[in-house]
């Protein structure tokens, strides 16, 4: 194992034959269908794939992966380009039906690729949704959402040099905190701004662990990624 300070990374090497980035909870692994545009769950030992309910959204494009679960009212949120209003969404699928709970539009601009340098990530004690997005060039605000209301809070606005395409982010409950990744002229940087102070708390590279992913782990209360690691495949722990 090795360890680095702020945050603290505790790397354990694996051989991982392939991953899919859909959110973990409760077991199984649920995610957005692109062909059948329909929320699916995955069972994570066959890998078999069951669409929820009958109502798809063909409207929607979402193309990195960007999702996070409300476990307590299993609702599967994810930001998506609606293609008719021409913005970023915060949509909101019952994890029960598929039904659309929640349909928000959000202040952000949207660059040729579509969701690259956006995040979102769930409150669970409160159900309350982080998001993050360009609202400028090199401009990024982290937004805290109340989807009943929709009313948005400023977090903070962060300087953010280039987009990362396929980046990760997850919230820490324990310590309060968003970890995202933002690009830099040299390479890409892990930053941990903590929501109830709206300050950013740590801004160290992803070198030489390169995360791909990321979530919370309530049984170390860490965040817990993949990453790799020179020839291989990492597992990465994020205690700040």
């Amino acid at each position: 194992k090795k360890t680095m300070k702020a945050p603290k990374l505790v790397v354990t090497l694996v051989v991982i034959l392939c991953f899919v980035s859909f959110t973990y909870s409760l077991g199984t692994l649920f995610g957005l269908s692109q062909l059948i545009s329909r929320v699916v769950k995955i069972n994570p030992e066959t890998a078999d794939i069951t669409p929820i309910g009958r109502f798809s959204y063909p409207k929607e494009i979402n193309t990195q992966g960007i999702s996070s679960i409300d476990v307590t009212h299993k609702i599967y949120y994810s930001i998506a380009y609606n293609t008719t209003a021409g913005a970023p969404y915060l949509i909101g699928l019952s994890l029960k039906n598929g039904v659309l709970i929640h349909s928000i539009r959000l202040p952000f601009s949207e660059g040729p690729f579509v969701g690259v340098g956006q995040y979102c990530a769930v409150i669970p004690s409160t159900g309350e949704v982080i998001v993050f997005g360009a609202v400028q060039t090199q401009t990024f605000h982290i937004l805290k959402i109340n989807p009943t209301t929709r009313a948005s809070t400023l977090i903070a606005s962060v300087s953010v040099a280039i987009d990362v395409l396929g980046g990760a982010a997850a919230y820490d409950p324990v310590h309060d905190l968003f970890l995202f990744q933002v690009g830099t002229r040299v390479g890409i940087n892990n930053v941990g701004y903590s929501i109830s102070h709206r300050r950013q708390v740590f801004n160290v590279s992803d070198s030489p662990h390169f995360l791909e992913t990321m979530n919370f782990d309530s049984s170390s209360n860490t965040i817990i990624g993949v990453g790799f690691n020179n020839t291989e495949r990492a597992v990465v722990s994020i205690s700040p």
